[in-house]
């Protein structure tokens, strides 16, 4: 079976405090990761992708993860969404690149 990426737009609840994150797992076949540092969540799974992508996170797991989602364009499954194959998510992965070629070359 080939390996798969899996995102989850998730709800972070302190249950002492009471305070809330938004915030996404996302896991493949190897390895999982979770992040809340979303002041909120887009709607469109498309937009999450590419909020997931920007947000640069210094941990191994989300760079294992995300690096390859952009080398390796495996399926992405959105739970309680829907799925994207490579070609449906490319454009995304287009724009990351290009964003991260200007600024690295600014």
């Amino acid at each position: 079976m080939a390996n798969r990426v899996f995102i989850e737009p998730t709800e972070f609840k302190n249950t002492r405090t009471g305070d809330i994150d938004f915030g996404v797992r996302m896991w493949d076949n190897f390895e999982s990761w979770y992040g809340d540092a979303f002041g909120s969540l887009p709607d469109d799974d498309l937009e999450l992708l590419t909020a997931i992508l920007r947000i640069g996170c210094d941990d191994q797991t989300y760079e294992h993860i995300t690096d390859f989602i952009v080398e390796s364009s495996p399926d992405i499954y959105f739970v309680g969404g829907r799925s994207y194959t490579k070609s449906e998510y490319a454009s995304v992965v287009t724009s990351y690149l290009r964003e991260e070629n200007d600024s690295s070359a600014g």
